[in-house]
């Protein structure tokens, strides 16, 4: 199982999983020591380490999907944990206590911090994002107000306010640390009265897909029950682009689609032959690659259909001779002139090379 390296990108996967149907959750927190009991145990009831073409036939038979993730608690050997399922038939109904991402007494959270809601966009149909609990937001509001009473030191709330810009920038967290920015400088303004101008401060940055790099849960399991960081540039740590899954670098620009799309054009063809539909493969892409593949269904059915063209007409094409005959009028004219007589050049030196008008100079152009 893999442990991502970066908190946002596991929370970006979590977002990105019930978007598409994961809508079903159960959480916790498991000590290190027993992780991979939990893992092995999930994966063997309910198919958690199951590949994406397994998930889809599961889904056309009528069963539930499971994705299973864990991240390390800050300063303790422990990860919390959590199972999400689609819609279907599951054991996991029976002997787990499922909950819908929905349900606004318990939402989907990590930890004590963060809750996974639905928003709508001012332009755009409501997406699932992450903001801050009651509670969480709460106490940043006190913390704010006690660095401004300090009258000694100034650098207290700087210090508060940078911490704030450093929070993962989903939608829901920026609007909520905008807030907060506000509530910053109404608590400076009365309380320091003008004595030093409140320094205003961007929103953390957007949330945007990155292929993170990530480590194996056992060894991240090993560092904490050995009292060390759970990642670290001394442990084994797996690049998705350049690690063993993916030999291959993942290629950039407008045409990167059209490329990954040949890359796997006869994996693509079996799962086509199986049933697999349009929006089926491009799920699976998805999944490997990201937001390459983050494209309408009407699209990326052109973009198939035109790449898929391109690798059969590249089948049909004649392939070139390694070494190629001759055709049979040189042949013959080259015997031809083996068989006439040798007759001895006459040396360079025999003969003066006239000059051309070129070599004669502007004298020669005029034709003298």
């Amino acid at each position: 199982m893999k442990i991502y390296a970066h908190k946002t990108t596991a929370m970006q996967n979590m977002l990105t999983a019930v978007s598409r149907g994961y809508v079903w959750h159960v959480s916790g927190v498991v000590d290190a020591a027993r992780l991979d009991a939990l893992e092995a145990k999930f994966a063997d009831l309910y198919g958690t380490n199951a590949t994406v073409p397994q998930r889809y036939h599961r889904k056309k038979i009528g069963e539930a999907g499971a994705r299973f993730f864990a991240y390390p608690v800050p300063n303790e050997p422990r990860f919390f944990w959590w199972l999400l399922l689609t819609d279907g038939a599951s054991l996991a109904r029976d002997r787990e206590r499922l909950l819908p991402v929905t349900d606004k007494r318990q939402p989907l959270m990590w930890g004590e911090e963060y809750e996974a809601v639905r928003l709508p966009g001012p332009d755009t149909a409501s997406a699932w994002t992450w903001r801050m609990t009651t509670q969480r937001v709460a106490s940043w509001r006190a913390e704010i107000s006690a660095a401004v009473r300090q009258r000694r030191d100034n650098r207290a709330l700087d210090q508060v306010m940078n911490r704030l810009a450093r929070l993962p920038g989903f939608k829901g967290v920026r609007a909520q640390v905008k807030d907060l920015y506000s509530f910053a400088k109404g608590e400076w303004t009365r309380i320091k009265r003008g004595s030093r101008p409140f320094n205003d401060r961007h929103p953390p940055g957007y949330v945007r897909y990155r292929a993170d790099e990530y480590a194996d849960s056992a060894v991240v399991a090993a560092r904490l029950l050995a009292g060390k960081k759970p990642f670290s540039s001394d442990a084994p740590m797996v690049s998705p682009v350049h690690g063993p899954e993916r030999e291959e670098a993942v290629p950039t620009g407008a045409r990167a689609a059209r490329a990954l799309i040949i890359r796997h054009a006869d994996e693509i063809k079996t799962y086509q032959a199986e049933g697999w539909t349009h929006e089926a493969v491009r799920v699976w892409l998805c999944q490997k690659y990201g937001d390459i593949f983050d494209i309408e269904t009407a699209a990326f059915r052109m973009r198939l259909k035109r790449a898929l063209q391109a690798v059969e007409k590249i089948k049909k094409s004649p392939e070139p001779q390694e070494n190629p005959t001759e055709p049979p009028e040189i042949v013959s004219a080259a015997h031809e002139v083996d068989a006439l007589p040798i007759v001895a050049e006459a040396s360079p030196e025999a003969e003066p090379e006239t000059p051309t008008n070129e070599k004669r100079g502007w004298f020669g152009k005029l034709g003298f």
